[in-house]
């Protein structure tokens, strides 16, 4: 056997001559070694090996496997552990998103409904206050017809009789114009 020093480098590959395959195969095979019969059947591991628990064999093969079988056989009952804290911590935190999510949702629901009812108010407040100044528009203009009609009279009116009808007319119209004020007055 030869020892190569860390910069040297073989003179042929392995792999790139003909006697580099194990049993003439070039995947991985198992050997082709025969075992004495007289070892018992129970203690052979390698021609049970399709059979055989891979943690029995894990114990079986020896220093180090022994002790990493042993290890994960440990480990394994941990991470049932942990996946059940896991799966309770997952379902509690579904749980807990499931009240949230309702909660959000009552809450938006009520939002929504106290939006449409302050619409609503504002709605009547608005369609009120149109009505007050539409009122107050219209009487303005009707009380402002006699005013007009009693002053066109009054101004030609010569006699004391047209005066009296004019007066009166624009008496009216005032009286019109002070009671739509009072009606159509806002707070």
């Amino acid at each position: 056997m030869f020892v190569l020093k860390q910069d040297e480098i073989p003179e042929v590959l392995y792999g790139e001559r003909s006697t580099d395959y194990y049993q003439d195969s070039q995947q991985i095979k198992r050997s082709a070694r025969r075992l004495p019969a007289d070892i018992p059947k129970d203690k052979i591991v390698s021609s049970t090996f399709g059979q055989l628990d891979p943690k029995k064999q894990l114990r079986e093969a020896g220093y180090p496997f022994d002790h990493i079988g042993t290890e994960l056989t440990a480990l394994h009952g941990k991470f049932e552990l942990v996946s059940k804290d896991v799966l309770l911590l997952k379902d509690q935190f579904e749980r807990r998103t499931n009240e949230l999510t309702g909660k959000i949702e009552a809450e938006t629901r009520t939002l929504s409904e106290k939006v449409e009812e302050s619409r609503k108010s504002i709605l009547e407040k608005v369609e009120v206050l149109f009505d007050k100044k539409f009122l107050r528009v219209v009487g303005l203009v009707i009380g402002a017809m006699p005013i007009m009609y009693g002053g066109v009279t009054f101004l030609q009116a010569t006699t004391l009789g047209g005066n009296v009808i004019a007066f009166i007319a624009m008496l009216v119209g005032v009286l019109i114009l002070l009671l739509t004020y009072a009606l159509t007055r806002t707070g």
